[in-house]
This record gives structure tokens, C-alpha cells and sequence, in this order.
């Protein structure tokens, strides 16, 4: 657990006062928000996709039965049954695609564009396929070799995944929203850096434990 020395530690060196304002909040942009709730994370996502002034589109997934559609995203590898992006988007893949390639659970990428098929509706239809930079991709190039910075530039195509009982399908794209995610999905994940507020009811350990160096957290 920590320590009153790293609390003490925390409260001293890793708070707005102590390493100002600009700092702080450039420090902001960067990193990733650890909230306590779903409903934290889906607001401090929709203010961070709104600021960053790009088109933003809505996927709709395809649920079999239709009453899939209410079942939680968690029984689905991360796909909701409605989600928001926007071009430039700061995304992470929820399932392992590619072990072999680097497109696994928690690879961190970027949305680079979304297109869809001949005859269908944006927004109301699912995509043929969303184009995200995946920094960690090291597999075939899909963009032409002259065009460098593509080169981890990758279409993702809609995926289909059954719940455990293999009763429901949902189709969509295995991807979500980084800018926030809760404590309980950060538990395993290697993320840095961390900005998060810190509630005395929530365990620390579960804030902090996965991020290395402790320079790279700051607390509001």
C-alpha cells in the first residue's frame, strides 16, 4: 500500500500548486485520467473528444438478438452498443487482434479516418473500417511505402463477439475512447502518465501500482 512518506511525498511534488499551472496542465494533455466511475469517464471523454475540434461520428453496433443491445460492452471484448469518435482521436484497442503485429488489449492509437461502403449512411450504419495509428503495429504496411508516416497506419474492419453463453453477438469496432478509463479496467495496464483525483475511499493501490516512474503521476 503507500506509505505516509509517498503520500506525504504525493502531496508535496505531484499537485498543481507545486508544479504549476502550465505545467500541470500540459502534463494533462498527455496523460491518461483515472476516475472512479462510468460515468466520469464517459464525460471526461466527451469534453476531450469535443476540444479537439474534428468531425465526430457515431458508431452503432449490430446486436443479435436486438435485446443484445442492452447487455453490457464488457461480455463483448469493449464494444458498445453506441459509441462516439473523432478524427484524431486518442483510442485503445479493447481485445487482442494480432498478438503477432503489436494490435493487442490496451495498445494505445490514434483514429486517422472512418469510411463507409457505397450506399450506406453515416452515422446510422457501421463503417467498412476505421483507419487508426497504432504506434506498437509492426506488421505488413497498408499505405504506400512513399507515404512514411502512415506506416503504422492500419483498417480496422467491424469484428463479431458472442457472449459466454454464445446466446448474443454484438458487431462493431474493438476500440474505445483513452483520455479516461475507471481504476478497475487500469488494474493491468501499463499506463504513463496519470493524472487522478484522489478519493481516500478508493485504494491507492489500485491507482498507482501500474505506473512506473512515480514522476510521471500527478494528483488533482
Amino acid at each position: 500500500l503507500v506509505s505516509i512518506e509517498q503520500w506525504e511525498w504525493l502531496m508535496r511534488t505531484r499537485t498543481p500548486e507545486a508544479i504549476g499551472t502550465l505545467e500541470f496542465a500540459r502534463f494533462k494533455e498527455e496523460a491518461h485520467f483515472l476516475c472512479s466511475t462510468n460515468d466520469l469517464v464517459k464525460s471526461y471523454n466527451r469534453r476531450k473528444l469535443t476540444s479537439l475540434g474534428t468531425p465526430i461520428f457515431r458508431i452503432i453496433a449490430t446486436n443479435t438478438p436486438s435485446r443484445a443491445r442492452h447487455t453490457s460492452s464488457d461480455h463483448f471484448r469493449g464494444i458498445e452498443n453506441i459509441s462516439f469518435f473523432a478524427l484524431n482521436a486518442k483510442i485503445s484497442i479493447t481485445t487482442n487482434l494480432c498478438k503477432k503485429f503489436g494490435l493487442v488489449n490496451g495498445a494505445p492509437g490514434i483514429i486517422r479516418d472512418v469510411v463507409w461502403g457505397e450506399g450506406k449512411v453515416p452515422n446510422v450504419d457501421l463503417p467498412a473500417f476505421v483507419v487508426i495509428e497504432v504506434p506498437s503495429y509492426s506488421g505488413p504496411r497498408f499505405f504506400p511505402q512513399e507515404e512514411e508516416q502512415k506506416r503504422t497506419w492500419i483498417p480496422i474492419s467491424p469484428c463479431t463477439f458472442y457472449d459466454d453463453s454464445f446466446s448474443q453477438s454484438r458487431t462493431g469496432f474493438p476500440i474505445q475512447l483513452a483520455y479516461a478509463m475507471t481504476i478497475h479496467k487500469a488494474q493491468g495496464e501499463s499506463l504513463s502518465p496519470i493524472h487522478c483525483t484522489i478519493v481516500i475511499k478508493q485504494p491507492l493501490i489500485k491507482r498507482f501500482s501500474r505506473n512506473h516512474p512515480w514522476d510521471d503521476i500527478r494528483c488533482i
